[in-house]
């Protein structure tokens, strides 16, 4: 067991399980490590899964980078499910409703009121004639 003091005040790890460890970069120094952690903060225990960079220092021991994620357990599910769409392409991505996780705009991505302000400035479309063969 662990004890971490910080601004939180004193955490004491009481369970740490590496899922994953692999290498990462050319030259051996980093690996890309997804932990589960459970610990005790005061009366309260708490969990988190962590996907962190690591490197080894000068000795050789692996110590964890400022790269990297903690996630609680409710958010692995929409992460897991944004992953596996990403591996199989863009295209087959399902809609929004579907991952119940909030998808954010950017600059390219209309919000819901440019939206409307763009059809409530259109004119109406024009009827097409029939096109003769």
């Amino acid at each position: 067991m662990r004890t971490n003091s910080g601004d939180r005040g004193d955490l004491e790890i009481l369970r740490e399980i590496v899922l994953v460890d692999f290498p990462r970069g050319r030259d051996g120094r980093e690996r890309l490590r997804l932990r589960f952690v459970q610990a005790r903060a005061g009366d309260r225990e708490v969990a988190w899964h962590d996907l962190r960079e690591f490197w080894k220092d000068e000795r050789g021991e692996w110590r964890p980078g400022k790269k990297g994620i903690s996630l609680r357990g409710r958010e692995l599910g929409p992460i897991r499910d944004a992953l596996i769409r990403a591996t199989r392409g863009a295209n087959a991505a399902p809609a929004r409703e579907a991952t119940k996780a909030p998808v954010p705009s950017s600059p390219s991505t209309p919000t819901a009121e440019e939206r409307r302000e763009r059809t409530a400035n259109q004119p109406p479309p024009r009827e097409r004639e029939p096109v003769s063969r």
